[in-house]
């Protein structure tokens, strides 16, 4: 499979690097990677629209400098140009999220190894590591998870080292799929179930925690099928969207019967996280 490589040069970089990575990601871009000037973001070359991106930058040409650049990457060479960029991510001082290429640290609590293949949730994203740090605070032992939009399936093998014991992973995309499988066997996980496909899939209830990390559009839409699988008391994370979204994705969670906990952004001000509970 081939990709397109969208390279955006932006002055000042923030915070519009994180309010067009939050656009693109709603048009079907699935990974990015950011630089000193900006950043670049990778889409599957049948779904690349050049008029897009042009009118993404039109849009905002009053408020921020910004140009671009593409080029198309052949999916062999793919693994070669993510890793000679690919650095470790930090949670805190506790998890460490590093490619199999990457040296062992011990200091780390929990360590994380992500083969960096062509799907969204390295951890080099903010709506994810928004998601990670949120984690920490959620008691694991024992609970059966759902990860939604699991991408890499950073989040759902998160919650195993965490103590979860029963896991579905699920995502629509193929690339995605195969690299979460990978993922889960690469960390030494046992009890994860990968899943191709989307919210149909959700024939399961009794799930203890639902992770959400897609965007705006398709937490709305499947929202009411992520509650009819939770517990009473259950917890539900969800992120992959802007701070200006909260409102509406608060008032569909009230229309459900949820209980609304709290919110957070991330440095920027401009993705956002809301927990809340059934």
């Amino acid at each position: 499979m081939e990709y397109i490589e969208v390279r955006i040069a932006l002055h000042p970089v923030a915070p519009w690097s994180d309010i067009f990575m939050s656009t693109l990601v709603e048009l079907d871009y699935d990974t990015f990677e950011e630089f000193d000037k900006g950043f670049k973001a990778y889409i599957k070359k049948k779904d690349f629209k050049e008029n897009v991106i042009q009118e993404l930058l039109a849009e905002h040409i009053a408020e921020v400098e910004a140009s671009y650049e593409y080029s198309v990457i052949p999916a062999t060479n793919w693994n070669a140009n993510w890793e000679s960029s690919f650095q470790p991510i930090e949670i805190g001082t506790w998890c460490l999220v590093r490619a199999p290429f990457h040296l062992i640290d011990k200091k780390f609590e929990v360590e994380i190894v992500i083969e960096p293949k062509m799907s969204f949730g390295t951890g080099h994203h903010q709506t994810t590591m928004l998601m990670m740090e949120e984690m920490k605070s959620i008691e694991w032992k024992g609970k059966r998870v759902l990860d939604m939009g699991s991408g890499t399936g950073i989040l759902a093998i998160l919650a195993e080292k965490l103590g979860a014991i029963d896991l579905i992973a699920i995502d629509n995309d193929q690339w995605a799929y195969e690299n979460c499988i990978e993922n889960v066997e690469r960390n030494n996980c046992h009890h994860i179930t990968t899943l191709l496909g989307d919210a149909a899939l959700i024939d399961n209830k009794g799930f203890a925690v639902v992770l959400a990390n897609i965007n705006r559009n398709i937490l709305l839409a499947d929202m009411q099928r992520y509650t009819a699988a939770m517990d009473s008391g259950a917890v539900l994370l969800l992120s992959g969207f802007l701070e200006q979204d909260v409102d509406v994705l608060k008032d569909k969670i009230a229309s459900l019967g949820l209980i609304f906990d709290k919110m957070q952004s991330n440095s920027t001000g401009n993705f956002a996280l809301i927990k809340c509970f059934k």
